[in-house]
């Protein structure tokens, strides 16, 4: 492994590691001020975020890999925003759990990438 590609490898580690606490942080808040259907809502949302985080992860690793990608596997990406829309409508109209809590909860993927490169930035010259 390059030195590079051990780099990236850190700072994926670290947004996955980030996404977790944000999303166990988060929704530890929700409850707290909003209810359990807030509380499980965030959590939802931002184990959504997680798991897209990491299949987009592993898309992008198969992309330089000399392996073919099996039609069953294109055909799931492609409608995985179909398959989180329905999980968060089954959700929300079925266990009553706060809806734009589990919204919130889904951009913890993102909060950890802007939170990385805030490392990134305090850390360029070490």
């Amino acid at each position: 492994m390059t030195r590079d590609e051990q780099y990236f490898a850190r700072a994926v580690t670290r947004i996955e590691t980030l996404t977790l606490v944000l999303g166990v942080a988060g929704a530890l808040v929700a409850f707290v001020r909003g209810g359990a259907a807030a509380g499980i809502g965030f959590l939802a949302g931002a184990a959504g975020s997680y798991l897209n985080f990491r299949w987009i992860r592993q898309m992008v690793a198969g992309f330089g890999a000399a392996t073919r990608i099996r039609k069953r596997h294109a055909i799931l990406f492609g409608l995985r925003y179909l398959i989180f829309g329905a999980a968060v409508y089954v959700i929300v109209k079925f266990f009553q759990i706060n809806a734009v809590a589990a919204l919130i909860g889904f951009l913890t993927a993102v909060g950890a990438v802007v939170l990385e490169i805030l490392y990134e930035l305090t850390h360029a010259g070490t």
